[in-house]
């Protein structure tokens, strides 16, 4: 008997499926015809109804009372994963709300393929949790754990990375050494993978995977840079306060990191924040921060960051708009700015990439095929470094949001078919 099974690739700013029987895998459709879904929750105050991927973030936008999370997986690892938080006055764990995230995506590609799904390959990074390898695997437990609560009763894991290299791997007329350069929203991962058609049918390749790497940099850590750079300093991070001393800073940290901004939110922080008018020699920076904070404006500023990111990339120049704070008031982000702010990053990144060519045991010229696929792995100023590092190779370009879920789905058929 056949065994409608699945990959699932949850990721940090959005997630997709890719499900089928006997190697006929495709990517479901998540949300209104989009293969993938942002990796958000909203819980709607007014009707206790929770609301997923761009509907939760439009709820959020449109003003309807509730609460937003985003950037689910970053708490993986971290010792929020642990603690509860308070939806309108209701205790829920961290392990719930991904939970009934995960039940989400299952019950959307069960009533697409019109099967119950109960086999799964979860994709993952090279690290969940740079250095610690205790909370790694303690990361990895907790999403199984989370998997089979919401009845996926056999549950594999396969390295993003990896997947990413089986989905290009359907591809392929002849063998290549590939670095598979996977840069999301939470990490960059490398793996080193020899591929090709004759690869392709094995079941086992623990033989072509020739080494992996990875770093916990990605897209919302770049969004957290330009928000830093562009977006605070107009509420008064880094400002002139009290006895020639800047203005505390931690606020402005928190609300340019998706899964720490509804820590904001709490009436202690906006009394805390509240008390500390005097530390700032321009008032109009305090009162621009306290309207933030007390309309919830948060995880609208940072979405517009992103986007603002994203004209940068493509064309030279995005702005984020802040009328709800000021009417007129503005920030620009150009591709100097994005090029200047994120080259600390990039140099990481590449540096990271060069060590796991290192670790198979191989130069960089030897590197055949550069092939980028996540969200952020799209940035001119990313692709440049790359192209600096491995001159030598040919940079291709797969599905950006859907060639792990994919490769996910392939690695799903070797395993269950």
């Amino acid at each position: 008997m056949s065994i409608v099974s699945c990959g699932i690739d949850f990721g940090t700013s959005n997630s997709a499926v890719a499900a089928g029987v006997d190697g006929d895998f495709a990517l479901i459709d998540l949300e209104h015809g989009q293969p993938t879904i942002p990796s958000a929750i909203f819980f709607d105050a007014e009707t206790n109804r929770v609301s997923f991927g761009r509907q939760a973030v439009r709820c959020y936008v449109e003003g309807t009372e509730g609460r937003l999370m985003r950037a689910l997986k970053s708490i993986l690892g971290s010792a929020l994963i642990e603690e509860t938080t308070y939806v309108e006055g209701r205790a829920i764990s961290y392990k719930q709300v991904i939970a009934a995230f995960l039940k989400h995506l299952k019950a959307v590609a069960e009533t697409d393929t019109n099967a119950e799904l109960s086999h799964v390959v979860m994709g993952r990074p090279v690290f969940f949790v740079d250095d610690d390898p205790a909370r790694d695997k303690a990361a990895q437990n907790t999403l199984e754990a989370c998997a089979r609560s919401v009845g996926f009763s056999h549950v594999e894991f396969e390295l993003e990375p990896i997947a990413a290299a089986l989905d290009f791997e359907t591809r392929l007329t002849a063998e290549q050494m590939t670095l598979v350069v996977d840069i999301g929203g939470g990490t960059a991962d490398f793996s080193v993978v020899r591929l090709g058609p004759d690869a392709a049918r094995k079941r086992s390749r623990h033989d072509d995977i020739l080494g992996n790497l990875g770093v916990h940099i990605g897209g919302t850590d770049f969004d957290q840079l330009l928000s830093m750079t562009s977006v605070m300093p107009l509420l008064g991070y880094k400002a002139a306060g009290r006895d020639n001393l800047q203005v505390p800073s931690w606020m402005y940290f928190d609300l340019s990191t998706w899964h720490k901004i509804n820590l904001l939110h709490s009436s202690k922080v906006l009394h805390e924040v509240k008390g500390i008018r005097h530390f700032y020699d321009d008032p109009k920076l305090h009162e621009r921060l306290l309207k933030v904070l007390g309309k919830r404006l948060g995880h609208l500023l940072l979405g517009r960051v992103e986007e603002a990111k994203i004209g940068a990339s493509n064309w030279g120049q995005g702005v984020v708009t802040l009328a709800e704070i000021e009417p007129g008031l503005s920030a620009a982000i150009d591709s100097a700015m994005l090029e200047k702010v994120l080259a600390e990053k990039c140099d990481a990144i590449v540096q990271t990439a060069r060590r796991a060519v290192k670790l198979a045991g191989l130069t960089d010229d030897r590197v055949d095929t550069l092939y980028f696929t996540g969200g952020s792995a799209s940035l001119p100023a990313l692709r440049q470094s790359f192209a600096a590092a491995f001159p030598a190779s040919t940079p291709v370009f797969g599905d950006p949001f859907g060639s792990v879920a994919k490769g996910l789905g392939v690695r799903a058929a070797m395993l269950f078919s």
